[in-house]
């Protein structure tokens, strides 16, 4: 629910005063990380996917390995920036979905059950069919079972899926981040400007969708919901 956690705090902000723009005031140290684990998963699933013998035996043995690693690079950038507000709950979040992962193999266990509530049946042919690298069936020998894939959201909602504890709490995250960074005052926020001079006007160079910042958050949060 990373979309609708951005979503609803971008449209909290506003209606408070906030400014799409204040969020580009928040440097995030070790950014790039985010995108070397990005291109590794992305990458590892393709090869995964495409490619047969030696290397697709090779991620199937070892990728729970690349994942756990993922994880904790993820959480060691959560950390360089907790001081920001809604990091720490991130971080609460990112940690129960570890938890979960580390002790189920390297991959985050979903339940069959909400799978078919939420009218998951492609997934749920994957799952049978071994074609996921980064999530497992729950079975009888799943560990921390209450911290795993168990909550279904089913339709009419838009968009069906089935997420864990640890989700929730890193969808709260998401939107304290978003939210409180809006509300920064503008007079605070470290912005590149420069002026036309016919007019006088005044624009912010760095914007809401093209701004790393915000395409770091959500990355962050894909990563540590994934």
């Amino acid at each position: 629910m990373m979309l609708e956690s951005i979503i609803l705090a971008l449209i909290a902000g506003k209606l408070k005063g906030g400014k799409f723009r204040n969020i580009s005031g928040i440097y995030l140290k070790g950014w790039y990380l985010i995108f070397i684990c990005f291109i590794i998963e992305t990458l590892s699933v393709f090869l995964r996917l495409n490619t047969i013998g030696t290397l697709s035996n090779f991620l199937n043995k070892y990728y729970a390995y690349v994942n756990i690693v993922i994880y904790v690079i993820m959480m060691v950038l959560i950390c360089l920036n907790i001081k920001y507000k809604g990091m720490v709950i991130i971080l609460i979040g990112s940690f129960l979905n570890f938890a979960a992962i580390l002790l189920n193999g390297g991959k985050m266990p979903v339940s069959q059950s909400a799978l078919v509530n939420a009218s998951m049946m492609h997934q749920l042919a994957l799952f049978k069919h071994d074609l996921l690298l980064t999530h497992a069936l729950i079975t009888d020998k799943t560990k921390l079972f209450i911290l795993s894939d168990i909550i279904p959201i089913p339709k009419p909602y838009p968009i069906n899926k089935v997420i864990s504890i640890g989700d929730i709490i890193i969808d709260i995250g998401i939107f304290v981040i978003i939210y409180s960074a809006m509300m920064i005052d503008k007079r605070k926020c470290k912005m590149v400007t420069f002026s036309y001079n016919m007019k006088n006007w005044e624009f912010g160079i760095s914007e809401l969708f093209f701004n790393e910042t915000v395409v770091t958050y959500i990355l962050i949060v894909y990563f540590v919901a994934i």
